[in-house]
C-alpha cells in the first residue's frame, strides 16, 4: 500500500522509486486524485537534478523514468527522456 511520507523536499514531485516492481503496482491507482504531479522511477535508471532542470541516467535503455500529470482529459503519463 502506497502512502504520503514526508521527503527531504528536494523535487516538488511525489516519487514513485523502483516502479516497475510488483509492489509498486497500485501506484497508478494511488495517484489517483493526488493534487500535485507525480515521477516514478524503474529499477536501473535515475534522474539527476540541476538547477531545476533534470537528466534521465540508465544503465538498461529498456527502461524508463515518467512523468503523472492531471489535465482535463484525466491522467497523462509520459516517459521523460
Amino acid at each position: 500500500k502506497h502512502k504520503w511520507v514526508k521527503g527531504l523536499g528536494i523535487i516538488p514531485y511525489l516519487h514513485c522509486p523502483h516502479y516497475d516492481e510488483p509492489e509498486r503496482a497500485g501506484f497508478d491507482e494511488f495517484y489517483s486524485g493526488q493534487i500535485t504531479d507525480a515521477i516514478a522511477i524503474e529499477n536501473q535508471v535515475a534522474i539527476v537534478w540541476d538547477n531545476y532542470e533534470f537528466y534521465v541516467i540508465k544503465s538498461n535503455p529498456v527502461k524508463n523514468a515518467y512523468m503523472f500529470s492531471w489535465s482535463d482529459t484525466g491522467l497523462n503519463k509520459k516517459v521523460l527522456l
